[in-house]
This record gives structure tokens, C-alpha cells and sequence, in this order.
């Protein structure tokens, strides 16, 4: 009976997400819209260069079209995955505003967990509107097998679990730490170039690819675009899911470890 509760409340949190992206129209088509587009041109023009002055026509094995597809999917793939609820979270222990949460039936988790869905599905209509202006005026062509895209949601939305937990992690470090900026941006460097954001992973010597597969950054960027593209087969999308699973389970235990001994040491004082 208290599974449905916390639906309706998942529901009305989703709810208030997307008002808050909506209210302001100009600020959401400047800050949604618009950011897709411009890094897109700036990365095909950019790639476009690099291959021109190559002379060759594949760079580790991939056509200029296929690295546009790549980089393409890297976008969408990131909006779906990368949230950034750390921050407020971050801002929530600083400022004391968790203490309702302590009192309220809702848990705070929850709170944040509802948010960053909210979130996600406000990323998947935000790509479908990229998308489709890109594809509207020829600039790309996607193709994409239609079980394979439906197939490959379920992978996202685990991936998107690891990242909401990892940035979970971060911002309850907030409890010991002032300020937690430095963490989380680390983290997003090292993240972003150790998870095929900014060039595909085939880029780095062999070695040093096996030892990256075996870490949580190529699920946030590198082996969503691959299922994508089509370029892996289902047992090697079965063995990432196992992958994942664990990764996951040893992420979840260790933030509620953090979790219970940041509020066992929370203090707030009322104004």
C-alpha cells in the first residue's frame, strides 16, 4: 500500500521539475536548445578539419560520417546520463534546507532520485527536438535500428543510475566539506575524457583501453554510443550489464554508508 504514495509523489516531484524548465520559454530554448546545436557545428567543423588535413578517409576505423554519428550520440547519450543534482545537493546540506526531509515521510534520496528522473525525461524531449531540427535541414543522418534504440533505453537509464549515485556521493560529502565544487569538477574532467566524451576510446593504446572497460567512466558515454551505432553485439551488451550491476551495488552500499554517517553527524540550528 505505501508503493503508491511514493508514485504520486515521484509524479507530482516530475511535475514540478519540468515547471521549473518551462518557466522561463527564451532561457529554456537558450540554455536546451540552442547548446546542442552550436557544440554539434563546432565538433563537425572541427572533425571535418582533421580529417581534410589527414588525407585519409578512416581514422582508427572510423569515416568522418561515423565520427559525426559518434559525436552526435555523445551529446544525446551525455544529456540522458549526466545530471547534476550534486550541486543542489551539495547547497541543500550547506544551507540546512535537508531538515524538512528528516521530518517529512519522504526521504531525502527519493526527493533527489525523483528529481533527476524528472530531469532525464525532460533530456529525452529536448533530444528529440535537437534531432530533429538537425535532421529537418540535412545536417546529419542518424541511422538507427528501432529495437536496437529501444533495447539500448534500459542501458541508459542504468547508466544514468551509476552517475546520479556517484554525484549522490559527492554531495554528501557536503557534510564534512564547506565546499565541494573541486570534487565534482575533478571528477567531471577526469569523467569526460576517460569516458569517450571527447574522442571515442579507440583513440587510446590497447592496454590502456582494457584497463578502462574495467572502470564505471565508459558507461557514461563511450558504450551507450557503441549500442547505439550498433557496433557491439549482445553478448558484449549483456557482459556491460553485468558490469554495471555490480559497479552498481558496490556504489549504492557505499553511499548509504556515507549517507547514514553524514546524518548521524548533521546539526541545524532554526532562525
Amino acid at each position: 500500500m505505501k508503493f503508491y504514495p511514493r508514485l504520486s509523489q515521484a509524479n507530482e516531484i516530475i511535475k514540478m521539475t519540468w515547471h521549473e524548465f518551462f518557466a522561463y520559454r527564451v532561457d529554456f530554448f537558450l540554455k536546451s536548445i540552442i547548446p546542442i546545436i552550436v557544440f554539434f557545428l563546432v565538433k563537425y567543423f572541427l572533425w571535418l578539419n582533421i580529417y581534410t588535413g589527414n588525407g585519409n578517409e578512416l581514422i582508427k576505423g572510423m569515416s568522418f560520417q561515423e565520427m559525426m554519428q559518434y559525436h552526435l550520440w555523445v551529446l544525446a547519450t551525455s544529456l540522458v546520463i549526466l545530471g547534476t543534482n550534486s550541486f543542489n545537493m551539495a547547497q541543500d546540506i550547506r544551507f540546512g534546507k535537508i531538515t524538512p526531509f528528516l521530518l517529512y515521510p519522504m526521504p531525502y534520496a527519493f526527493h533527489q532520485m525523483a528529481v533527476f528522473i524528472g530531469q532525464t525525461i525532460f533530456h529525452f524531449f529536448v533530444i528529440f527536438i535537437s534531432f530533429s531540427f538537425l535532421i529537418g535541414f540535412n545536417l546529419i543522418d542518424l541511422p538507427v535500428d528501432t529495437i536496437t534504440l529501444i533495447l539500448s533505453i534500459p542501458y541508459l537509464l542504468l547508466c544514468a543510475t551509476m552517475w546520479f549515485i556517484i554525484q549522490f556521493i559527492f554531495g554528501a560529502a557536503a557534510f564534512w566539506m564547506e565546499e565541494t565544487w573541486v570534487l565534482r569538477i575533478m571528477f567531471i574532467i577526469v569523467a569526460e575524457f576517460l569516458s569517450g566524451k571527447i574522442f571515442p576510446l579507440t583513440f587510446f593504446p590497447q592496454f590502456f583501453q582494457n584497463l578502462i572497460y574495467h572502470l564505471p567512466f565508459p558507461h557514461f558515454s563511450y558504450f551507450p554510443v557503441m549500442v547505439l551505432m550498433q557496433k557491439i553485439s549482445f553478448t558484449d551488451l549483456s557482459n556491460y550489464l553485468v558490469s554495471l550491476s555490480w559497479q552498481l551495488i558496490v556504489l549504492i552500499l557505499i553511499a548509504s554508508k556515507i549517507w547514514r554517517k553524514g546524518i548521524n553527524n548533521y546539526t541545524a540550528a532554526g532562525m
